[in-house]
């Protein structure tokens, strides 16, 4: 029943917030919906069966519509990551012409463009510092919602938790890998709020997510997460911000951040990332095991040599029966996944396609570095920690998929479109504004 109320209480504030105050609240509600609304709850029959992610989805477009008719918002022309997201979008449609499986590249289609243009559309709004809190707000709740779902379930006979998912990301790895950014941005507000209730809130959902993420055990959000943790600390630990003692309490939260993960991971965890290492060690091509997936990935690129324009959604699975090494142990089926975002993209979208996806991901990337310098220029400390964190956050994102097919994710675009959208405010804009000062004197 508790879930239900929340459910609906973040619809209803999300809306009323989106008319009073700042329009991305609306986005605020579908990222709830996302994270809450999903066949598998077990309160899910017990609310009105109604296309909430469709309305809201509907309303984030109306919204972000309404706001560039009245000469507001961001311009989707003034972000290189965003006009890369459009051209892959466009490419991706192109490849359906000659895709191995038409149905399955069009149903695939059909939801990525959703995810696009809804990425699209919240960028048009996300057009201030306060939005931008919005997004990782939001990001963070949901993620602590399931986080708290997932602790009510504990793991199943197979040492992981099972039947935690999302629409798009119904796999137990799938999710991990989506909480691995969520937990960074928790660490992110823990510095940025001053408040003992702020940085209270970030530390009870931070714990949410991480006891999840050790429930999941899966070895690469576990990896994505400590990449991206200690990148942000350690951007903030050689940052030179003029702040009182800086390193001391960086060097006292690591340890103290240690200490809790001691506290929560378990033997299970322990003995499944440890296995990285063994498995490593012992791998052969007639046992299956997760460092097999090396093998489809040479497969995914002898595949590519003979489909350089890409086979389309599926691709890879409907023909890696013929690439895979026959001495490879693959289960009980030759068809397996690529496992791996870079190489789903390599074979299903071709050398175009991936160079447009690398494109977009490097300009994000470029963006946000240059936001990131001109921040610890002018020392604006609350800024610059929101820059390191949607950088460390991406990182943990891009390192937990490198083992997952999740080329057209949501939260992938989300984080894109966090990325341009933090380039335009705090680099973009302030170098326009001080252009203009400049002119003026």
């Amino acid at each position: 029943m508790i879930s239900a109320i929340l459910f609906f209480a973040a619809q209803l504030s999300s809306l009323a917030l989106a008319f009073t105050t700042l329009p991305i609240w609306i986005f605020f509600g579908y990222q709830i919906i996302y994270f809450m609304y999903h066949p598998n709850r077990w309160w899910y029959y017990s609310v009105p069966s109604l296309r909430y992610s469709l309305l809201f989805s509907l309303a984030v477009i109306t919204t972000a519509f309404i706001w560039r008719a009245r000469g507001r918002g961001l311009r989707i022309l003034d972000s290189k990551p965003i006009v890369f997201l459009l051209l892959l979008l466009a490419w991706f449609f192109a490849v359906q012409i000659w895709s191995y499986s038409s149905v399955t590249h069009s149903f695939a289609a059909e939801h990525f463009v959703k995810t696009c243009v809804i990425a699209v559309a919240a960028f048009i709004i996300c057009d201030s510092k306060k939005s931008i809190d919005v997004v990782l707000i939001g990001y963070v709740a949901g993620a602590a919602y399931l986080g708290y779902y997932t602790y009510q379930f504990g793991r199943t006979g197979y040492g992981r938790v099972e039947g935690i998912g999302t629409v798009d990301a119904p796999d137990v790895n799938d999710v991990a890998a989506m909480l691995a950014p969520a937990a960074v941005f928790a660490l992110h507000f823990f510095w940025r709020y001053r408040s003992v209730y702020g940085r209270v809130g970030a530390v009870v959902c931070g714990a949410f997510i991480v006891n999840a993420l050790v429930l999941m055990n899966s070895r690469g959000a576990y990896l994505g997460l400590l990449v991206g943790a200690a990148y942000y600390m350690w951007r903030l630990f050689y940052s030179r911000l003029s702040v009182e003692n800086l390193r001391g309490k960086v060097i006292l939260v690591g340890i103290l951040g240690f200490l809790a993960m001691i506290y929560v991971v378990d033997d299970s965890a322990i003995s499944r990332f440890v296995s990285l290492k063994d498995e490593a060690q012992t791998e052969t091509p007639s046992s299956e095991s997760g460092s097999t997936r090396i093998y489809f990935w040479l497969a995914a690129i002898e595949m590519s040599k003979d489909h350089p324009m890409g086979l389309g959604a599926g691709g890879f699975v409907l023909n890696s029966h013929q690439y895979i090494r026959e001495d490879v142990d693959t289960g009980r089926s030759r068809n397996r996944a690529v496992h791996s975002t870079w190489f789903q993209a390599l074979t299903e979208v071709g050398y175009p396609g991936f160079i447009l996806f690398l494109l977009m991901l490097l300009s994000a990337a470029l963006s946000l570095e240059k936001a990131r310098r001109l921040l610890q220029q002018e020392n604006d400390v609350e800024s610059y920690l929101t820059v390191i964190g949607i950088q460390a956050a991406c990182g943990a994102f891009l390192v937990s998929i490198t083992f997952l097919d999740r080329m057209r994710s949501e939260a992938l675009y989300w984080l894109v479109m966090l990325a341009a959208a933090a380039a335009q405010v705090y680099y973009f804009k302030s170098s326009k504004s001080a252009s203009s000062s400049a002119r003026t004197t």
